[in-house]
């Protein structure tokens, strides 16, 4: 059980799911007590169904990033309409149940688009996608978290994973815990809200 006590952060994983990583992400999460967010793309889903079952069923939690990862700001109202409910449709379909978190791509929101879901952004930006060392992503993390943070990385990269997996047995020795963005959100006794940029 997690404590509210204690120090939390969360880990949130972008562009997921992705065949041979997230499986061994979940495992690696599990094994560490933490859970985590996976924001996934529509595209990905549709290729992975299985693996958004197994993260569903899991005990992490699953929120949106879009159909296909593309910029809202360059999207009109109509489109992104559409996407969100392609997402939302095909989430459905795999698990009968619906979305409620949203991480827009390069966290750009379109202020015009009135969504169903809360938006949720990051305090510390692993940079993983940049530099592909584990080393680097650690260091990043152990010398710049905080109490509350939500933390991004990419599934798609086996230095975050390797990070990852080092990372968790090193927080939790510093008296953290390692949660999904909802039970962070719960903890802190903060409330999602629609339409509201976390």
């Amino acid at each position: 059980d997690y404590k509210s006590d204690k120090k939390t952060v969360s880990f949130t994983f972008d562009d997921s799911p992705n065949k041979n990583k997230t499986n061994r992400l979940v495992e690696i999460l599990d094994k560490n007590y933490a859970t985590a967010t996976f924001f996934m793309i529509g595209e990905q889903m549709e290729q992975n169904k299985d693996l958004v079952s197994m993260v569903y069923n899991s005990h992490n939690e699953i929120g949106s990033h879009t159909f296909n990862h593309k910029n809202l700001k360059r999207m009109t109202l109509e489109e992104i309409k559409d996407d969100s409910q392609k997402v939302n449709d095909l989430y459905y379909s795999i698990t009968n149940d619906t979305l409620k978190l949203f991480r827009p791509p390069y966290g750009i929101i379109n202020n015009n688009f009135e969504s169903s879901y809360s938006y949720v952004l990051w305090s510390l930006d692993t940079l993983d996608w940049k530099y592909r060392s584990s080393d680097y992503i650690i260091n990043k993390v152990l010398d710049t978290i905080q109490d509350g943070d939500i933390i991004l990385f990419h599934d798609k990269y086996d230095s975050t994973i390797k990070a990852v997996e080092e990372l968790l047995p090193i927080l939790y020795k510093k008296g953290y815990q390692v949660v999904s963005v909802s039970t962070l959100a719960n903890l802190k006794n903060k409330t999602l809200e629609i339409n509201n940029i976390y």
